[in-house]
Formats: C-alpha cells, structure tokens, sequence
C-alpha cells in the first residue's frame, strides 16, 4: 500500500490492485491481477506490483501492464522505487536483495548476505527493503534475526544489525537519512543510526510487531501489529503519543505526504478482504511540551557541566517529574553519542593514512579517549584505539587493545582490527600469527571493494 507523492490516491494490493480515491474513497482503478505488494511510482506515473517471483510494473493512468522484472528464485515480499525513479529494490524467500532498472528490466545487482532463519530455517525471506532518502544506501530486514546496510551503488555490505532476538518484519529510514527504523516479532521497534549502527531508541508496547514508518518531517513513528493497534511515537523520545485500535491484525501502514493522515489495512474477518481505513495524524501536544521542557534542561545542564556527568546529575535529581527526566536523558545519550560519533570520525580520517606527522596520530588518541568517556561500550572506540595504538609504535599495546575488540556491526571496522593485529604481530616478530591474522582479512575482504588496510598489510608482511 502506498500514497501517490500528492496524497490524491492510495494504492492497494491484494486479490486485485485497486487505486482510491483519498477524498471520496471511492475506487477510480482496478487490475485483475493479484498484486502481494504495490507502491507509486515516484512520478505518480507507474505502479510496482509483486506477483510470485516476478515484479509488474503499470501505467497508473490506464492499468496497462509495461514490464515484468524476473529474476527471484521464490516470492517477493517487499519492493520501493528509489527516490529518483530510476531503480528498483525488492527482497524475497530466496534471501536475495536484488535492484533493478525499470526502463529496461534489467537485473543491476544481486546482494548476497541474509541468512536462514534460526528457528524456521526453510522459511528465511528477505522480509523488507528500502532505499535512503538520497538513493546512495539500501535498508534490508531479515527472518534471520538481521538488519543490513549497502551501498546502493556497489552492493558492499556496509553493516549488519543484530539487536532484535527474533523475525525482522519491516524496515524503514527517516526523512533525514540519518536514522532508520526496523520492525520486528520480538514486540520491538529499534531506532538505529545509519553511520555507526549504533541503536539509539527501542520502542516497546506492541506484540508482534508488523509494519513501521516515518512521518514525512521525521518527528513521528507508526507502527502496526499483530495485536490489531498502531501506534504512534515521538520519533526523537521514544515515548507513544497514542494508540488506534484497528480491530484487526494490520496489513501495512502509511503516512500521507503532508503527515496529516494515516492509511492502513486490516483483515477485520477472514474472507473480508482487505479494509483501508484513513486516520487524522495530528501530534497532541503534551509530548511536544515534555520534550521542550527535557531539552532546555538538557542544553542547561550541557552548558553547566562537562558533558559524561550530565547522565549522572538527570537521574540524581529528585525534583524531575518522570516523563521529563526519561525523555531528558533520551536526548542527553543521544548528544552524547553524536558527540563520540563525530571524535571518533575525525580521528578516522587521519588514522586511515599511514604516513601523517606522529603528533597528529597523538592527538587522534586524545579524541578517541575522550569518545570513550562519552560512550564507553562503544566497540568502533576500541577499534579505532588499536590502529592509533600501532600507528605510534605502541605494539604490545595495539594488539593488546585490538584482541578486546568484540566483532562489531561494521565490517570495515572488523576488517580495520584484522589488519592492524596482523602488523602489530609482525612487528613484534611473530611471524607465524601475523601470516594467520592476514588470511582472517583475507577472508574478510573477499568479494569486497579495495581494501586500504589490506594493501597496507600485505606490503608490510610482504618486506615491501
């Protein structure tokens, strides 16, 4: 289901693909052709439906079927338009991502990585997909418990998210680009942040949760479930502003462009088909009032104080009504992940080159300290710390750091520790386990673009 970009129709998928009218409700348009998921195209002038294996693609104006994109091994389950039109992404049982050009039909790429699913392994759809709001990344939800991150462009998996513990439903990023949503069985909705993969909001209410999605300004969530309500979130907070009850289980959700109005589907009897029912959205203002209440105090206690301490003096003080102090120290952790987030970036910069004044690797060890002060579990720190370590001939302690690395969501940072344990081994003479920490790269950055650190490595290994 999915708005036209002027809000003007719906479209609907099913036995048939319908298209309403928002205003009357009345059908303008019906295909006799089943269609499991349907979405305007970003013109209004086509419609995406998936049949099976293949995606139909039809003139919105005259139902006329153009093209049929084949090339999934088993049924589709989830399909987008990238935002400029020229592009296709769809997901399915076969555990594929696969992108496509809608003019020519022609199969771009294959993306490769989803896994079979731990309790079901004969059922291990790719459940969801989505391009960013820019078109360079691609969003996938998994039944094997996952959520990827790729480059739109060259297919690398960029970061793998393993937070939920059971089916990843829905996926979905914001407005911005800057964060993305995903939807899964374990009753949860989790916010994450597209550069790091850091999770930084879980949202928790529902049962089975099915479907998830942005307002058009970012500022709310909707999510619907198997518990037959959606609910609606302050997107920056965490915390629900309200509750429909649908009086069935949700099929799919939607916000209109203009984030005034709530489409959904619900099967409220078996044999009923599909009912489409248009919400009013309007954000109550008694979250709006908490949240500006939370933020000042926050922008107060970041001025007063250094920034690690402010967590400690929001949970101290025992004049704070609740809701403003959950909501005061969502944003305070979330500042100081952004905080981190940007040392440790700046110190990446200057990490990745080998050959740069040793006072400047200095200062980067500085900046990624104090980024562990701001978020001490943060496993890119650590990384980060090891290749600092090694690049001021600190040895003994790189590799000392880097064997405490866990394996972390990012696989260049993965990659970036099993590098630099390689030349820190080598440089410390164990020549043996620097040969077998240069095959684990290896492995890890096999099928993947060039790799700087294993250049780097292997010419050090190598004599070079």
């Amino acid at each position: 289901m999915g708005f036209s970009p002027d809000g003007k129709y719906i479209v609907t998928g099913g036995k048939k693909i319908e298209i309403w009218d928002t205003v009357t409700g009345n059908e303008v348009m019906g295909i006799d052709e089943a269609g499991g998921c349907v979405s305007f195209s970003p013109d209004a002038k086509r419609i995406i439906s998936a049949d099976g294996n293949d995606i139909n693609i039809w003139d919105a104006s005259s139902g006329k079927k153009l093209r049929t994109l084949s090339g999934h091994d088993d049924t589709i389950w989830s399909m987008s338009y990238s935002p400029d039109g020229t592009r296709i992404v769809s997901g399915g049982d076969d555990k594929t991502v696969r992108v496509w050009n809608p003019v020519t039909g022609a199969e771009i790429m294959t993306l490769r990585g989803h896994g079979d699913c731990p309790e079901y392994p004969s059922m291990s759809p790719v459940s969801s997909v989505a391009f960013s709001p820019d078109g360079q990344h691609i969003v996938s939800g998994s039944y094997d418990y996952t959520v990827k991150i790729w480059n739109a462009g060259t297919g690398t998996e960029v970061m793998t998210m393993r937070g939920h513990s059971y089916l990843v439903s829905d996926v979905a990023f914001s407005p911005d680009g800057k964060r993305f949503a995903s939807a899964s069985s374990d009753g949860t909705i989790r916010i994450w942040d597209v550069v790091t993969g850091s999770e930084l909001l879980t949202l928790q209410g529902h049962g089975e949760v099915m479907n998830v999605a942005f307002s058009p300004d970012g500022k709310r969530i909707i999510s619907g479930s198997k518990d037959e309500t959606v609910r609606i979130w302050d997107a920056e907070t965490g915390l629900e502003i309200t509750m429909l009850r649908i009086g069935g289980m949700v099929g799919d959700l939607s916000f209109s462009p203009d984030g005034n109005t709530i489409a959904t589907t619900s099967q409220i009897s078996r044999g009923t088909g599909n009912t489409v029912t248009l919400w009013k959205s309007a954000a109550p203002a008694g979250p709006q009032r908490i949240r500006a209440t939370a933020s000042t105090l926050v922008d107060e206690l970041f001025e007063e104080h250094s920034s690690y301490k402010v967590i400690d003096k929001l949970k101290a003080d025992e004049t704070l009504d609740e809701s403003v102090r959950k909501v005061a120290l969502q944003i305070a952790y979330t500042r100081l992940q952004e905080d981190a987030r940007e040392l440790l970036f700046i110190s990446s910069q200057v990490l990745i080159l080998p050959d740069r004044d040793i006072d400047e690797y200095r200062v980067a060890i500085e900046k990624i300290e104090k980024a562990k002060e701001l978020t001490p579990n943060e496993p890119i720190a650590q990384a980060l710390l090891g290749v600092a370590q090694y690049r001021v001939g600190a040895y003994e302690d790189a590799l000392e750091t880097l064997r405490r690395c866990g394996k972390t969501s990012m696989g260049y940072i993965d990659r970036a520790a099993a590098a630099f344990t390689a030349m820190s081994l080598h440089q410390l003479g164990q020549q043996e386990e620097a040969k077998a920490s240069l095959e684990k790269l290896r492995d890890l950055c096999k099928d993947k673009p060039a790799q700087p650190f294993l250049s780097e490595a292997e010419r050090l290994l190598a004599g070079e």
